[in-house]
């Protein structure tokens, strides 16, 4: 089966993670994953996650969305992220990405109180 470009958008908290700001309590991340079904994406984003020492938390608004790097990568990340468009790969990379079936992440979000 052929990939798809996944958004996972994630809330998590530091677990054993030492790169999250000291003051943050959790945080919300979109991870970007290279999956044949939204499934296959959670779960790659899930192990990453635990792989960086963070503790999965919830999906925020409870889904897992597909894009189309193809037609809209460069407009999906200056209508989301205009001030992070050098952080993000390419339309180039990102399709590399998605058919080697990686796993990368937007930033990091984070809150300092409930």
């Amino acid at each position: 089966m052929t990939n798809m470009l996944w958004a996972c958008p994630l809330k998590v908290e530091r677990g054993s993670n030492q790169d999250m700001p000291e003051g943050w309590l959790g945080a919300c991340v979109v991870f970007y994953v290279g999956a044949a079904s939204h499934e296959a994406a959670l779960d790659k984003a899930a192990k990453l996650l635990r792989h960086m020492g963070l503790i999965f938390v919830d999906l925020l608004d409870g889904k897992v969305i597909q894009l189309d790097p193809m037609q809209w990568w460069d407009g999906y990340v200056l209508a989301n992220y205009p001030e992070y468009v050098k952080y993000f790969p390419s339309q180039d990379e990102v399709l590399r990405i998605m058919t080697d079936g990686l796993v990368f992440h937007g930033p990091f979000a984070g809150w300092d109180r409930e």
